[in-house]
């Protein structure tokens, strides 16, 4: 059996999630990049005009409240979490976990963007996070050697969480990653 490797000298995010279940922080955002804690960002469709506010309490990592304008329907709206150059070379998974809350059902695509010099990957999770009105665990993997179109190393990459093309309210207790 592969025993897991640490995570945290691949990436950066194990301690931006530390950071961001720690802060207590809140804003508003709008259109374009918004920044919501320690190198994430909220990544919002200009012409969606999305305005909404955000807020990080501690013990869990966002809660958001996006509305476009009115007749709007968003190319996309997500949360961005850099990861660094996390290289999959020898990794058999890459895993997440997230607890999330939402008074309306609703659905996310989670996605791993790879950046290799001027080229853009994106690669999604194979299952839908759903939030329910109760806290809710969703489990998700990818393995590198089942996706070639998958780069092993690349020079940055980032996890997405893509929401639904409307108005969001959603919170994220918790988001874990691990890599085997």
């Amino acid at each position: 059996m592969t025993k897991p490797r640490p995570f945290e000298p691949d990436t950066r995010m194990r301690p931006m999630l530390d950071e961001i279940r720690q802060q207590d922080r809140h804003g508003v955002v709008g259109p374009g990049d918004n920044p919501v804690g320690h190198h994430a960002f909220l990544s919002l469709d200009p012409e969606a005009g999305i305005t909404g506010r955000f807020a990080s309490r501690p013990g869990q990592i966002i809660e958001l409240e996006l509305q476009p304008a009115l007749g709007a329907k968003p190319r996309w709206q997500g949360l961005h979490l850099p990861l660094g150059p996390v290289d999959l070379t020898d990794s058999a998974a890459l895993g997440l976990i997230a607890r999330s809350l939402a008074p309306l059902s609703m659905t996310t695509r989670i996605c791993l963007r790879s950046g290799v010099g001027d080229e853009v990957i994106d690669v999604f999770m194979p299952r839908l996070m759903v939030s329910y009105d109760q806290p809710s665990l969703h489990h998700d993997l990818i393995e590198p050697a089942a996706m070639p179109q998958l780069p092993k190393r690349a020079d940055w990459r980032d996890m997405i969480l893509f929401f639904r093309p409307g108005p969001v309210k959603l919170t994220v207790l918790d988001l874990r990653l691990f890599l085997v």
